[in-house]
C-alpha cells in the first residue's frame, strides 16, 4: 500500500474555512497580500493540489498550483532529510503555467511562495497524524537549506547562517558535515515570516542606533551634572 496521498484542495483554499484561518493568524496586511493572491488565483481558474508521503524516515509534503495540466505546476516541498532534520525547496520562477487562450499566466511577484506556505501549515493544523519529530519539536523544530541559490529569497525569508555553513565550521567539527546548514531558522520564525511578515534589518538598525544615541545623552547629562557640582565647590571656596 502507497504512503503517498494527492488531494485537490482547490475549494477548500477558496472557503471561509481558510479565510479564517488566514484571519486568526495574519496581521492585517499579510491578510490583504494572500486575498489577492487568492483571487489572482482564483480569476485564473488555477488548481491546488496537496501531496503527502509519509513514508516512516523520509516523510514530505507537497503543495502544487497549474492550471489543468498535473504535470505543468509551480511547487513547494517541505521534507525531512534525517530525524530532526527538515529542509524545503520551491519552484516558481523557472517554471510556465499556460491559461486556457495558451498564453502563459504570470505568476511572478504574486505571493504564491506566501500561500503555498500558509496551505502547508493550514494542513498540519487539522492532520493528526504529524511526524513524530515534528510534532515533539513544535515550534523549535529546525529549518535548514543547504547550497543557497534562491538569489537572496531565504535570506528575506529571515533564515540566518547556519551554526555549521560552509562559511563557518562545518569541517571543523564532528558534527557539521553530518547536519550543517548553510542557513537556517526555526519553525517559529518561518510561522512569522508567512503571516506576519519580516521586519527589515534597516529598520532593526535605526532602532538600536536610537537606543545609542539615547544612552550617550544619558551619559553625556551625567558628567555634565558632575561639572555643576565641582564648579559650585570652586566657587563657595572662593567667597570663603
Amino acid at each position: 500500500m502507497s504512503s503517498k496521498e494527492e488531494e485537490d484542495i482547490t475549494e477548500e483554499i477558496l472557503s471561509n474555512g481558510f479565510t479564517k484561518f488566514l484571519k486568526k493568524n495574519c496581521n492585517d496586511k499579510i491578510f490583504f497580500k494572500i486575498d489577492k493572491t487568492l483571487q489572482h488565483l482564483h480569476d485564473n481558474e488555477l488548481n491546488i493540489q496537496f501531496i503527502t508521503n509519509k513514508q516512516k524516515n523520509n516523510p514530505r509534503f507537497l503543495v502544487h498550483i497549474f492550471y489543468d495540466d498535473p504535470e505543468e505546476y509551480i511547487n513547494f516541498e517541505f521534507y525531512r532529510l534525517k530525524e530532526g532534520q527538515w529542509r524545503f525547496g520551491i519552484e516558481i520562477e523557472d517554471e510556465e503555467i499556460y491559461g486556457e487562450d495558451g498564453e502563459i499566466i504570470d505568476l511572478h511577484g504574486k505571493g504564491y511562495g506566501r500561500l503555498m506556505m500558509a496551505i502547508i501549515i493550514y494542513c498540519w493544523e487539522n492532520d493528526d497524524n504529524l511526524p513524530i519529530d515534528v510534532k515533539l519539536s513544535g515550534d523549535l523544530l529546525t529549518i535548514g537549506i543547504c547550497a543557497d541559490a534562491s538569489g537572496g529569497f531565504w535570506q528575506h525569508m529571515g533564515m540566518e547562517m547556519g551554526k555549521y555553513s560552509m562559511d563557518k565550521d562545518r569541517y571543523n567539527s564532528m558534527t557539521g558535515p553530518n547536519c550543517g546548514y548553510d542557513r537556517e531558522f526555526t519553525m517559529r520564525e518561518w510561522k512569522r515570516f508567512i503571516f506576519k511578515g519580516t521586519q527589515k534589518k534597516a529598520s532593526i538598525k535605526k532602532k538600536k542606533n536610537k537606543r545609542n544615541k539615547t544612552k550617550k545623552r544619558k551619559k553625556s547629562k551625567r558628567k555634565k551634572s558632575k561639572k555643576k557640582k565641582s564648579k559650585r565647590k570652586n566657587h563657595l571656596k572662593k567667597n570663603r
